[in-house]
């Protein structure tokens, strides 16, 4: 009893992890897309920061937790790891590599765009950018979608490269579509902007 007892924490602690790291990314990112044509401000920045320090702390957690798990059901045996394992594990290492590219080169640019709206930012800043919250995007998704499905718990390499491939592209692509088209009907220079009834409210044009 005791240890199942453990093993339900442990499990808490990782759900835990996921909903706060989930949570807290596609909120910003929705944030994001609302004031993608308003100037980026000093405090922008600052709470990028707090969030993306939030989301760490809850990626290490998923680390810590996920390794635990593992070791109780597995024992760090290899031959024990199912193809479902190997692409959690594949899933929150890109994850990982995403958040550190975020906090080392994307959020230290973007520093640099004081008062520039996102959707005028140059393409070379923005398609990483874009392409950066993708595959946030689709890390969270498929790690929720490894976690809860049943079909693809015993599912082979055949299944669950279709179903990883599949996603990123979707929520990759759906990213670049989404922002790139907010920035041609956004940019001030496109006939477009000057109809959109908020910028006439605004004062905008």
């Amino acid at each position: 009893m005791q240890d199942i007892l453990v093993l339900d924490l442990i499990r808490g602690v990782h759900l835990l992890c996921m909903v706060i790291g989930m949570g807290l990314s596609i909120s910003y990112d929705l944030r994001s897309l609302q004031r993608i044509a308003l100037p980026l401000a000093e405090a922008d920045i600052e709470e990028l920061h707090r969030i993306h320090q939030i989301v760490s702390i809850a990626c290490i957690g998923l680390w810590l937790s996920g390794i635990t798990l593992i070791w109780i059901r597995t024992g760090f045996e290899l031959d024990a790891f199912s193809p479902k394992l190997w692409s959690k594990i594949g899933v929150v290492t890109l994850l990982t590599l995403n958040a550190l590219i975020l906090s080392r080169v994307m959020i230290p640019a973007l520093s640099r765009y004081i008062g520039v709206r996102l959707v005028d930012l140059p393409i070379r800043q923005l398609l990483p950018m874009a392409i950066c919250a993708g595959v946030s995007l689709s890390c969270w998704v498929l790690a929720l979608t490894l976690g809860s499905s049943v079909i693809l718990k015993t599912a082979g390499w055949d299944v669950l490269l279709l179903v990883l491939i599949e996603g990123a592209a979707l929520c990759i692509g759906g990213a670049l579509v989404v922002i790139f088209g907010l920035r041609i009907i956004l940019r001030r220079d496109n006939p477009l902007f000057a109809k959109l009834p908020w910028v006439r409210r605004a004062g905008l044009k």
